[in-house]
């Protein structure tokens, strides 16, 4: 049992740091957001039995004044997602920010959503969000 929690925690950690996305991309509407400080962000969900594995990173570009994410995991009722779990963390001073979490879950259909919250150097903030892949039990 322990040898398939760890396989599923590293399994876990390989898809998420393999799908963190650049934050340049283009938009569905055409619009490139761009910003000053974030780089990278990923999402990711295994599911193993009746334990979600979730977790969350953030690469920076640049030192910011602080970092905090929040990562929750999301179960799909009807045509909305009510929150299901959530955990936060945060970093002064740091340009990467990694967060791996676990909880039972019931059957139903889950995904993750990571929030970004910057604060800049200036006083500024940039916020942005990302979702994993959704994921059935």
């Amino acid at each position: 049992m322990k040898k398939n929690i760890i396989l599923a925690w590293t399994l876990l950690a390989i898809l998420t740091v393999g799908l963190a996305a650049p934050v340049g991309a283009m938009a569905e509407d055409g619009i490139m957001p761009l910003y000053d400080y974030v780089g990278a962000i990923g999402a990711g969900l295994s599911i193993s039995g009746s334990t979600a594995y979730c977790s969350g990173d953030v690469f920076l570009n640049r030192i910011p004044s602080s970092l905090s994410m929040t990562l929750t995991l999301q179960k799909k009722n009807g045509d909305s997602w009510d929150s299901f779990a959530s955990w936060s963390d945060s970093v002064i001073g740091g340009t990467d920010l990694e967060m791996s979490e676990s909880c039972t879950v019931s059957s139903g259909t889950y995904r993750v959503k990571v929030s970004i919250s910057v604060c800049l150097t200036n006083g500024d903030y940039e916020y942005i969000s990302e979702y994993s892949p959704e994921s059935t039990k």
